[in-house]
């Protein structure tokens, strides 16, 4: 899928995990149009089913001059909005 702001969202459908009774776990993907500040943003992110929220679990950036970045520090959990990319992946895997 591609955004408005033409990045391209990808998942691993063949990595999702549901951890618990309530939480799904799934690898994805973002990749950036030339002339933005990354390129690419890979993320092992939890999405709380019925609580309607999510957090990134593991994050690696890969900025446009090459470096790159990561984190193994959960986030806090956040609400789910309307019209968003997490709320796009509740819909279809939160059945």
């Amino acid at each position: 899928m591609t955004d408005d702001q033409d990045v391209r969202h990808f998942i691993d459908e063949e990595a999702i995990t549901r951890i618990s009774k309530d939480v799904i776990q799934m690898w994805r993907k973002r990749e950036f149009p030339p002339g933005a500040a990354q390129r690419r943003i890979v993320t092992l992110d939890e999405l709380n089913c019925p609580r309607q929220e999510f957090r990134t679990v593991e994050l690696q950036v890969t900025y446009s001059d090459g470096r790159i970045g990561r984190s193994k520090e959960p986030g806090r959990w956040a609400k789910i909005y309307e019209n968003t990319n997490e709320e796009y992946l509740m819909d279809e895997y939160c059945k």
